[in-house]
């Protein structure tokens, strides 16, 4: 019982069990889980925020745009998610289905089958889907292949992984609010909250016509990646926490 731990929290429920004496730091994901923490007890003393570690991979990134049969020239806005029905969000298609044409399309890796229905009974013919995949590679590839990160998710987010990738890739983000928002630090300044349908379909129309503004995002989208989601920053924060613990309580 002589042990001090470092807590690391990716659970979005009641908490607490830091106010025990052996735990010296509790890591949470974003402003968001903290904020959560607090509320339900924990002791925001001993708070610190730490981001997910992402690594990506070291090959050379490449589109699906041969694959897919996408032409060059396509618009291509999508998301990748997990096949699970209880986080299908009907906002990113619903509202593409307002800007739909022939110069974008909408891609989906993974997703509940609840998107395929939706897109069949929208009669959108410009969506493809492509299957669920843990393959690092792959997803980063999928990433590269997209112009703009449509993002939803019906509980929304503490600190995206997903949304990590899509920073790294310089992929400007439009969103949509969930349960859980720490999206929204996230996406701020790399990307559009919204919080109508109609909002989605605009906010995506601009990045689509406005080539200054999609250019000038993605350049702030790798600048926030590098100073708060990379994985030399996250490393170098956990040395920082240990080196603090130790301090206090190894000598």
């Amino acid at each position: 019982h002589d042990s001090i731990f470092v807590d690391s929290i990716h659970g979005a429920g009641a908490q607490g069990i830091e106010h025990r004496d052996n735990i010296a730091k509790t890591v949470l994901l974003s402003q968001t889980h903290i904020d959560r923490w607090i509320e339900n007890g924990g002791n925001q003393h001993k708070v610190e925020k730490v981001p997910p570690l992402i690594e990506f991979p070291s090959s050379q990134q490449y589109t699906l745009h041969t694959e897919l049969g996408i032409k060059e020239d396509r618009f291509v806005f999508g998301m990748h998610q997990g096949n699970r029905e209880d986080i299908f969000s009907p906002i990113p298609l619903n509202a593409y289905s307002m800007i739909a044409n022939e110069s974008n399309m909408f891609l989906i890796m993974g997703g509940a089958q609840q998107y395929r229905r939706q897109a069949e009974e929208l009669g959108l013919k410009n969506v493809k889907f492509v299957d669920f995949s843990g393959d690092a590679v792959r997803i980063n590839n999928f990433i590269c292949t997209l112009d703009v990160f449509a993002h939803g998710r019906r509980d929304g987010e503490m600190c995206s992984a997903a949304l990590i990738e899509a920073l790294y890739h310089g992929k400007p983000i439009v969103s949509c609010p969930g349960i859980n928002m720490g999206h929204i630090e996230q996406i701020g300044g790399c990307g559009v909250m919204t919080y109508s349908v109609a909002d989605y379909a605009m906010s995506m129309q601009r990045f689509q016509e406005d080539r200054l503004l999609l250019e000038n995002t993605s350049i702030r989208c790798k600048e926030k990646y590098n100073n708060a989601y990379s994985l030399d920053t996250a490393i170098e924060k956990y040395v920082n926490i240990y080196e603090e613990v130790y301090e206090r309580y190894g000598k």
